[in-house]
């Protein structure tokens, strides 16, 4: 796996300046593990939070279901932003919109949007 140009930049900025950031991935785990192990200059930033697709205490559907993004809304904000499941309160759409979803491919960035989320492809 090699970084696109900037994403490294990027996530510094983000974390020096306290923006809260997740990894949110439908890979597996050990995949995820396998594939980032070289790049934590990159990937430490995210500081453990991480959430993947086989993550099975979150129960999560595969993309483009918003699932994961949500569960990474949650663990990250620790604000109720709702399920994917169930309909969603004002507030908790209010919630989500201030997620930015950065994906490289339509199947993510489709669950960005199905989460309520901005994104970039």
């Amino acid at each position: 796996m090699l970084l696109l140009p900037g994403v490294h930049k990027l996530v510094q900025h983000l974390k020096t300046h306290c923006i809260p950031i997740a990894v949110a991935t439908g890979s597996r785990r050990r995949n995820y593990e396998l594939k980032t192990a070289h790049l934590q200059a990159t990937f430490g930033c995210f500081e453990g939070k991480v959430i993947c697709g086989d993550d099975t205490h979150h129960n999560i559907k595969g993309k483009p279901a918003p699932d994961v993004f949500i569960v990474a809304a949650k663990e990250l904000l620790s604000r109720d932003v709702g399920s994917a499941d169930d309909p969603i309160t004002v507030k908790q759409r209010i919630e989500r919109s201030k997620g930015l979803v950065f994906e490289d491919a339509l199947s993510g960035l489709q669950a960005g949007k199905r989460a309520g989320m901005s994104g970039s492809y």
